[in-house]
């Protein structure tokens, strides 16, 4: 059974089909297919998603080095268990400089952005040298582009462009005669590197290569320099087309002691394949996770790809422990295993060279870290099993965190219809089990915040406005914009110790999948984010945001700003739109705007009226409570409000909405007891669970 599938019947946007194309994908020239259930490839580096310049590999086991080619695998180098290896492709560099000064080095590789900074360390006439190097680059115009913006930012003006031309100075059966070549030509101050490669009869041979030249020009010079000093050599050129790897002595940025190998491989169209007998493989850039199976690094696009190819069923021990907790329900981690298992079978081979990646593009992949026995065994379970149509073809099983009590509409996401997906209300509250309450305040100073209600008690005295007061019960306690902690997008504003005592307005659950609190935007904050996502712009200062349009399920179809509708490619862009909020079943909180109601039934809208208001505020001697204040409608409802304009968001529910909310499938398990079959039957309408054929 191929992992290839079309599916039949399927009338959908244009959208909708380019974010989930189950088309072949083709790569230089050939259609690529997996081996049946066997083996699927996963992207961890990949140029449609993110990659980098290196990757670093770590088996506690030891590692193999080998050439993938059309003959098979040929293993060419093994390093014991002490050591790691950094792969790059051979292309070309930027030499920043070359110092005894390892400091210094250090320094200069920390600078260099996206992590592209390399040490290399050489021995010339019994001296340790360490040279820094950024990159790598495909075309000497992206290293130019890159050497001036580098220059500039580390205050440098003699950074030299390298490139991956050599002539070949000699070639031994032996390491050790290839390494003490190497040490007299380096002693003669020309660097030199060790070259794994195969002779005409396919034996591995190791050679030793002059240049890092960037073109014909620049390594006769290097050949002339050489051979002037070595006239028993015959410098040849290379074989531009055979595999090889060029092997240099890295070196950490914060550790001169222990060098790395740093291997650079060919880049016309070359293929590593990295395994290890005993262990996982742990990549250091993919935060330090293993993986089971072997590792590709090859190149796509002029960049570095990095492929973990594994047996298919053991892929799925990883996805459904990443989607799903281990302590989930064994039936909603069959249901998920099913799920996971039809979406990546019908995605067929998505990257070119790779049926799927390890991010949320796709599903989520941590590799063997992760996995556990709980979910490994519902994984087993369901060996083979995937959802089908009424037509016998595999469907796309959208799933997601939480539908926050209904899931969505097709209509309501990409604005095409789904033959087996509607509106469901959905259980999924049980995401809010156990999370603390968040005290909404105001500091002594006049700023307004959240605090966790653990780190406050309460007295019986209230301010002049009538608001309870509470005492706070530790030290260097954060306040956030909002009831939940992360510190890239909703960082500490403030903080309190004991002793301080802040004015309770009211109180809120922490953020969750099921319901949750942005922070407030700033009119410019959002207006960027919007003009970014949006196929028109916005012009002017961003005054009012409206929601003029939802779906079935509530969620958002239409926004507009200053009274124009952003123009989004679907509705569920909105999420994007605006600062990447959680779902589009939200309501906007334009904390500038508000009505006034006076004498005799006469109604004031703020911003928009040119009548005075008087506010008294909530007992802070601030002068912040010239733009933030609060008020109490009829109903006792508190807004905290602005003279300018900011903007949050309140909303339910966390991912597009479309086909089983991975929360709900756990309440339904669990409190329910509805099987994997209902479960999936429940969220995904008129399919068929079956066995691949």
């Amino acid at each position: 059974m191929s992992l290839i599938q079309t599916q039949k019947g399927m009338k959908l946007g244009l959208v909708f089909v380019m974010l989930f194309s189950m088309i072949f994908f083709q790569f230089s020239g050939k259609t690529y297919a997996a081996k049946s259930l066997e083996d699927i490839r996963v992207a961890l580096m990949i140029q449609s998603l993110h990659t980098q310049s290196n990757v670093t590999l770590f088996a506690s086991g030891g590692l193999e080095v080998g050439v993938k080619q059309s003959s098979g695998i040929d293993k060419w180098i093994s390093e014991d268990v002490s050591k790691k290896i950094k792969v790059s492709i051979d292309q070309y560099m930027l030499k920043i400089i070359e110092t005894s000064d390892f400091n210094q080095a250090s320094s200069l590789s920390e600078k260099v952005e996206d992590g592209s900074g390399f040490i290399f360390k050489v021995n010339r006439e019994g001296k340790t040298l360490y040279q820094v190097y950024a990159g790598t680059y495909a075309s000497i115009s992206e290293a130019k582009n890159i050497r001036s913006t580098l220059e500039k930012s580390l205050n440098l003006s003699n950074i030299v462009i390298t490139g991956p031309n050599y002539l070949n100075a000699a070639s031994y059966d032996h390491k050790k005669d290839a390494e003490k070549l190497i040490s007299d030509l380096t002693g003669k101050g020309i660097d030199a590197y060790l070259v794994y490669q195969e002779n005409n009869n396919g034996d591995l041979i190791y050679s030793v290569w002059v240049g890092e030249a960037i073109d014909q020009n620049d390594l006769g010079e290097i050949k002339n320099e050489v051979e002037g000093l070595f006239s028993e050599l015959e410098l040849k050129s290379i074989e531009v087309d055979s595999p090889y790897i060029v092997v240099r002595n890295g070196l950490s940025s914060n550790d001169k002691g222990s060098t790395i190998p740093h291997y650079f491989f060919n880049a016309n169209e070359q293929k590593l394949w990295i395994t290890s007998d005993s262990s996982d493989i742990q990549i250091e850039e993919k935060y330090n996770r293993t993986y089971r199976g072997s590792i590709e690094i090859t190149q796509y696009k002029d960049r570095l790809a990095v492929i973990n190819e594994l047996p298919f069923e053991q892929y799925l021990y990883s996805v459904v422990s990443t989607e799903m907790g281990a302590d989930w329900p064994t039936e909603a981690l069959k249901a998920q295993a099913i799920a996971a298992r039809t979406y990546a079978l019908q995605l067929g081979m998505k990257y070119g060279i790779a049926h799927i990646s390890d991010t949320t593009f796709d599903q989520a992949y941590k590799g063997s870290n992760v996995e556990n026995a709980h979910v490994t065994n519902a994984v087993k379970d369901t060996e083979e099993m995937v959802l089908k149509d009424s037509n016998g073809d595999l469907i796309i099983p959208f799933y997601y965190s939480n539908a926050g009590g209904l899931t969505a509409s097709p209509s309501e996401i990409w604005d095409s219809p789904i033959n087996y997906v509607e509106s469901v209300p959905s259980p999924d509250d049980i995401a809010e089990e156990g999370l603390l309450l968040w005290d909404h305040v105001v500091l002594s100073n006049g700023t307004i915040g959240y605090i966790r209600t653990d780190f406050t008690s309460n007295t019986s005295k209230t301010n002049a406005a009538g608001f309870p007061i509470v005492n706070v019960t530790d030290n260097q306690i954060n306040v956030r914009q909002a009831p939940f902690v992360n510190n890239d997008i909703n960082a500490p504003i403030a903080k309190v110790s004991v002793g301080d005592q802040l004015i309770l307005l009211d109180q809120v659950i922490e953020s969750n999948s099921f319901r949750w609190i942005t922070k407030p935007y700033s009119a410019a904050e959002l207006l960027k984010s919007i003009n970014q996502t949006s196929n028109n712009v916005i012009t002017g200062e961003l005054e009012t945001l409206e929601i003029t349009d939802r779906g079935p399920s509530g969620r958002v179809l239409e926004i507009e700003a200053n009274g124009t509708v952003v123009d989004v490619s679907y509705p569920d862009r909105y999420r994007t739109a605006l600062n990447s909020i959680r779902s589009t079943r939200f309501e906007i909180d334009q904390t500038n705007n508000y009505t006034v109601l006076g004498a005799d039934g006469h109604t004031s809208e703020f911003p928009d009226s040119d009548e005075s208001l008087h506010v008294i505020d909530s007992g802070s001697t601030s002068e912040k409570a010239d733009t933030d204040f609060i008020v109490l409608n009829g109903e006792n409802h508190i807004r905290v409000l602005t003279e300018e304009p900011q903007f949050r968001m309140i909303g339910y529910g966390f991912g597009h909405g479309l086909g089983m909310s991975q929360w709900g499938a756990r309440q339904l398990a669990e409190f329910v007891e509805y099987d994997y079959q209902e479960i999936l039957k429940y969220y995904y309408k008129d399919v068929n669970i079956e066995k691949v054929d």
